[in-house]
């Protein structure tokens, strides 16, 4: 049920984690070789050195999911220079959700953000 609930809340973030009638407001953040990542600029959320956002993929072509966007909730340390994704949702290009999970937080995995790589520019953004 708790996880119902905690998905049920991602889709209500997707309209943006700001509040109530306040639309989404997505910069362009990196193009990758088969993606564009994007950031809402109005999500962002501080608790010390993290940043929580949420950010959106568009991909050239369909993943093998069938996924063509997707939107991810991430805590971003601005201090270790760590991502953690903590929610995502695939949707296909008729914008029909094909899946979506809110992460529990034992089974999250944070991942280092290297040089020169998309992950570094999503921290440049919202750390500084």
């Amino acid at each position: 049920m708790h996880v119902l609930l905690i998905a049920a809340a991602s889709l209500a973030a997707l309209a943006g984690a700001q509040p109530a009638g306040t639309a989404p407001s997505w910069i362009r953040v990196a193009r990758g070789p088969q993606h564009t990542t994007y950031l809402d600029v109005r999500s962002v959320g501080a608790r010390g050195t993290i940043r929580s956002a949420w950010t959106r993929s568009d991909y050239d072509a369909p993943t093998p999911t069938g996924a063509i966007r997707t939107y991810f909730n991430q805590d971003v340390d601005c201090a270790a220079r760590t991502l953690t994704m903590t929610e995502f949702v695939n949707h296909d290009r008729g914008g029909r959700v094909l899946s979506r999970a809110a992460i529990p937080p034992a089974t999250r995995r944070t991942n280092p953000v290297g040089a020169g790589t998309q992950g570094e520019s999503l921290l440049n953004m919202v750390c500084n």
